[in-house]
């Protein structure tokens, strides 16, 4: 990864957060977005999978450290994070696995290891998830599984199986309550 990919990763989450909040993204706005720690958080997990993509293992997990510390996100420095992520509230959310774009983490959401040793692209045991995911407080997923585009998993709810696309889990363990209509993009 070169410095101004993730570069592009950072502005894309600020322009995520704007969008969230119903402005538009000028300079004055990224420095005022820069201190919140929505915004800030990601953007030291950022640096971290930076450093820790381009063996600079030291300075990754520094990074990581300092996330965790400040302010309670959890990702590891190896997880690949799609563009325009949101985590309103990063407090409590733990991140070990593979996302896609425009995925939304909401507090004390869980996506990382289960029990079984198989790897299914994101590292053993690890879930990935797919496009427009939203995690909603207090869920989790977890294990090898795939999640599809365009699911919502309900708050406290347990995702251990693959979801399809375009649904809504909810429960523990998780089922698909209902499908949704497919994004259009």
């Amino acid at each position: 990864m070169k410095l101004k990919d993730a570069r592009h990763l950072i502005h894309t989450d600020m322009l995520r957060y704007a969008q969230e909040i119903g402005t538009t993204l000028s300079a004055s706005k990224k420095i005022s977005f820069f201190f919140l720690p929505c915004v800030f958080s990601l953007i030291l997990y950022r640096l971290s999978h930076y450093f820790f993509l381009n063996k600079h293992y030291l300075l990754s997990r520094l990074f990581y450290t300092i996330n965790l510390m400040l302010f309670g996100l959890d990702i590891a420095p190896s997880s690949r994070i799609g563009s325009h992520a949101y985590i309103p509230h990063p407090v409590g959310v733990i991140l070990v696995g593979n996302t896609g774009n425009h995925c939304t983490f909401f507090t004390n959401a869980t996506i990382g290891g289960g029990v079984k040793e198989v790897d299914i692209g994101a590292g053993i045991g690890l879930p990935i998830l797919g496009n427009y995911v939203t995690i909603s407080s207090g869920a989790k997923v977890l294990g090898p599984i795939f999640i599809g585009d365009n699911v919502d998993i309900g708050a406290l709810s347990l995702a251990i199986n693959d979801v399809p696309d375009n649904s809504v889990l909810i429960g523990i363990p998780g089922k698909v309550l209902k499908t949704k209509p497919p994004r259009s993009l």
